[in-house]
């Protein structure tokens, strides 16, 4: 231990000490942010001398990807760039033992909200299991009631039938509680974080980074410069609200918007915001070693010196930046954008650049942040309403839509309002520009459906020259009932079996055989993919009865 006190105390003898540079106050002006990470520009107003310059930008929180770092895109015209370096601090004027405090509990608490939202994940897992078995169990107990001589399931089967419903309700208390538990520790979350970050602000982080400019000026002048970063604090999600008429006759009000998370400790004032979908590395080299020399900088006290760590590399060009580098854009297609009502988009395949037009207040902190990207009406192509009988008792609103403006939409999170209110969130997937998609705007009032199972009958055959064969038939009842003054037309989906044996042949049973009835003309059926539907008028205050049957045979 002796030993590496006093190499390190020849170490600060023997090298020079750091040469004082120019602290300017700076904060981040641009940031291109990724789904996982952002490019951070910061920038300051330096008073620069004629020859060499080094500028400090000081007290930056340390969660910064040292590889990244680089000079920014806003620089004097007239300056030579001689490189970007960096200082680690460890400050000895903040409450360490608060910092401490804090930060283990939201260590702590982030570990119970990963528990918590993975045991709740499982538990939506087994409750969806859970309920397609019982739809199963239900089946087999009608076809268990049919082969039973007095019509009714045996008492083994009734006993399973209420420990299925006990098993279900345990589940659906069991999501509930979680469901409660996750939003609690969320809640508890919040504050801790919010008392951090404010000891964060303004660089009172317990280890901080200065990051030092290296220019050479011709003139003496005040201008702006600037460096970048990248950091994993940021990251951003596509986010939609889509506005629809009940009587679907109108264009839908369609709002782009990008929901933004940033936890590097500062609030960010005024900042031009880049949204994009792309994945970039870091660096667009492989990682390679670099100098790292013990130096010193004189504190307070003279007789005094802090040790530091000086890392030197030669920087990115200034007119790198990673997101239009991905999209292979220049600056001159970005000229006059702070003025466009709404955002510029550009793309490249799958990947999308969304450049928010103005600047933006983005708070730093476990809430999220929105901003506009666009507002835009789609045309309503068609809507029709429509039933699942054999999955859900629900008659849903559905609309079709064309993406007919130059943005795609992008994978994300979509907000459904009708004129009733707001519907649900679903996930959108991604909408080529110029494309069609279809949208569920909930289930329409006055309007059901439901499904009776009929009991399967089994034929067996075989013969002394022919092998054993089978046949099956089975099928459903479905009703769509009509509670309303108005008729109304439906489409009722649902499917049949495909078989991909040779020996196996399905198909839709057209005439009546034994009690098992003929299924209801006017059918459409996707062989490929066994799809069936009917497009049906339900009456007003009154019902409309259809039947799907099949027969399998087996050879």
């Amino acid at each position: 231990m002796k030993k590496f006190i006093h190499a390190a105390v020849v170490a600060i003898a023997l090298s020079p000490l750091l040469a004082a540079g120019e602290e300017i106050s700076h904060s981040v002006a641009k940031a291109e942010i990724f789904t996982d990470r952002a490019v951070l520009t910061r920038t300051g107003t330096a008073n620069l001398k004629e020859g060499r310059n080094e500028i400090v930008f000081a007290g930056i929180r340390d969660n910064v990807d040292l590889r990244s770092i680089r000079v920014g895109d806003i620089m004097p015209a007239d300056v030579e760039v001689l490189g970007v370096s960096w200082e680690r601090h460890v400050s000895t004027t903040v409450d360490n033992a608060k910092i401490a405090e804090l930060e283990s509990k939201l260590s702590e608490l982030g570990k119970q909200l990963f528990v918590a939202e993975n045991e709740l994940a499982a538990t939506e897992k087994l409750l969806s299991r859970a309920g397609d078995f019982s739809k199963l169990f239900s089946e087999s107990v009608n076809a268990k009631a049919f082969e039973n001589s007095d019509d009714k399931p045996a008492p083994d089967w009734a006993t399973n039938s209420e420990q299925l419903r006990a098993e279900l309700q345990k589940l659906a208390t069991t999501k509930a509680e979680l469901d409660s538990r996750v939003k609690k520790i969320k809640r508890e979350i919040e504050p801790v974080a919010t008392e951090l970050n404010k000891i964060y602000g303004g660089g009172n982080a317990r280890r901080s980074l200065s990051l030092v400019l290296a220019i050479n000026a011709k003139q003496s002048e005040s201008a702006p410069v600037s460096v970048a970063y990248t950091t994993r604090t940021v990251s951003w999600e596509p986010s939609y609200d889509l506005s629809l008429g009940n009587g679907g006759d109108s264009d839908a009000e369609f709002a782009y918007r990008g929901t933004i998370r940033q936890n590097t400790g500062e609030d960010w004032k005024g900042v031009a915001i880049t949204l994009s979908t792309a994945q970039p590395q870091i660096s667009a080299r492989p990682p390679r070693a670099t100098t790292i020399s013990l130096s010193g900088r004189k504190l307070d006290n003279p007789d005094e010196r802090e040790i530091v760590e000086v890392a030197a590399d030669k920087p990115v060009p200034a007119t790198l930046s990673l997101a239009r580098a991905d999209a292979g854009d220049n600056d001159a297609e970005t000229a006059g954008r702070d003025n466009a009502d709404f955002s510029d988009v550009r793309g490249r395949g799958a990947t999308v650049t969304f450049v928010v037009a103005g600047t933006h207040d983005v708070p730093t902190g476990s809430r999220e942040h929105q901003v506009e990207i666009a507002q835009e009406k789609l045309a309503v192509q068609e809507t029709r309403l429509e039933a699942a009988p054999r999955l859900r008792g629900d008659v849903y609103w559905r609309a079709e839509l064309k993406n007919d403006d130059a943005r795609p939409i992008v994978a994300g999170k979509l907000r459904v309002c009708r004129d009733t209110g707001f519907i649900g969130i679903a996930q959108r997937e991604y909408v080529p520009a110029g494309a069609t998609f279809a949208i569920f705007a909930g289930a329409e009032s006055g309007l059901s459906a439901s499904c009776e199972t009929l009991a399967p009958f089994k034929e067996s055959g075989s013969g002394k020259f022919f092998s054993a064969s089978e046949t099956t038939v089975e099928g459903d009842i479905y009703k769509i009932a009509n509670l309303t003054t108005n008729p109304r037309k439906v489409r009722v989906r649902s499917q049949i079996k495909v078989s991909e044996i040779d020996d196996v042949k399905i198909s839709i049973l057209d005439k009546q055989e034994k009690h098992i009835p003929a299924t209801t003309p006017g059918y459409v059926l996707e062989k490929e993919t066994g799809m069936v539907y009917w497009d049906i008028e339900v009456p007003a205050t009154g019902e409309k009865t259809l039947i799907l049957t099949t027969k399998t045979e087996r050879k």
